[in-house]
């Protein structure tokens, strides 16, 4: 009767393995996704930062950054959010199959089915074992996060480049003349240099 109500969180585990371990291998890979633009946009920008400042870009860059870094952080919010559900379920379900079997074994000894000895020793026993179970869960969880992470990893290795390899297209012999006429220059507010 004991074991029985112990087991009763196999099915709540399984579900919260089985659906919310999806969902957060999928948060996990639209998370590396969004900070790996954030990422690539914060390195387009440092590499180019003549250009950017060049043309007074730097408020546009930083906002344009901004958006992609809070897009990253909403999804990263969303596989915490799975990920603590998943946490949650499983604690949630744990405990409460111990609480439910010290209330039937409390039943039990006074029905002087059972004694206290009895039911303390297979408490104990029942922790230890919860304790695995927990542990499992919690691998699981990040076994899930890192295979949604891998994923991605080879998701990006398996991409085919969109360029050839071997450079750039070679253009046909380009003939033609360049006629520079009437062409002036002065700086600006000092028009007698020139």
């Amino acid at each position: 009767v004991l074991s029985s109500c112990v087991l009763l969180t196999l099915p709540v585990l399984g579900f919260t393995a089985a659906r919310l371990g999806r969902r957060i291998r999928h948060a996990s890979m639209e998370t590396q996704n969004a900070y790996s633009e954030a990422g690539t946009i914060a390195h387009e920008t440092i590499s180019g930062i003549r250009t950017v400042r060049a043309f007074a870009q730097e408020k546009a860059e930083a906002e344009r950054y901004q958006n992609k870094l809070r897009a990253a952080v909403q999804r990263a919010r969303r596989s915490i959010l799975a990920f603590a559900a998943s946490n949650s379920l499983s604690l949630l379900a744990a405990e409460g199959s111990a609480l439910l079997a010290l209330w039937v074994g409390g039943l039990l000894i006074l029905r002087g089915q059972l004694s206290a000895g009895a039911l303390i020793s297979f408490m104990l026993y029942a922790f230890l074992v919860a304790k695995g179970v927990r542990a499992s869960s919690d691998f699981w969880s990040d076994a899930v996060r890192s295979l949604g992470t891998a994923a991605w990893i080879l998701e990006l290795l398996d991409r085919k480049p969109q360029l050839p390899a071997g450079g750039t297209k070679q253009l046909a012999k380009i003939e033609g003349r360049i006629v520079l006429s009437d062409v002036h220059f002065a700086y600006n507010g000092r028009p007698e240099v020139s």
